[in-house]
């Protein structure tokens, strides 16, 4: 999402052109230090002003396509790996307002459930 100088990818500007935009974690201590994609997803929201529809667009299918993995990957449709998580969130809009908690209470990954929060919580409201 940064380069190695600080600055932030001109997501907006390449959205209005068309370009297709795709976000990812990685891990590197300087430029994406973390491997949160709801961290992601909130920060190209406050800090490239991508709407939070194309954050998670660019977070799933355009990210699979990067990947070459989209005909497996990347969009929720039959015969395609389900791999996925629920998040404790009452709209997906409030993901761009959302720093530091981590709304995960399902895991699931080729159709099978790999974790879930035994017991649900509230997420702060302001």
């Amino acid at each position: 999402m940064t380069s190695p100088h600080g600055r932030f990818a001109p997501a907006r500007k390449l959205a209005d052109l068309g370009a297709a935009l795709a976000l990812a974690s990685g891990f590197h201590p300087s430029t994406a230090s973390t491997y949160n994609m709801q961290a992601v997803i909130a920060s190209a929201c406050s800090h490239t002003n991508m709407t939070v529809e194309e954050a998670i667009t660019a977070a799933t299918v355009n990210a699979s396509h990067a990947l070459l993995l989209e005909a497996q990957t990347g969009s929720l449709q039959f015969g395609k790996r389900a791999d996925l998580v629920i998040l404790h969130i009452p709209d997906y809009r409030e993901l761009q307002f959302v720093h530091g908690v981590n709304l995960v209470i399902t895991t699931i990954r080729n159709g099978q459930i790999l974790w879930s929060r035994a017991k649900t919580f509230e997420p702060p409201t302001s």
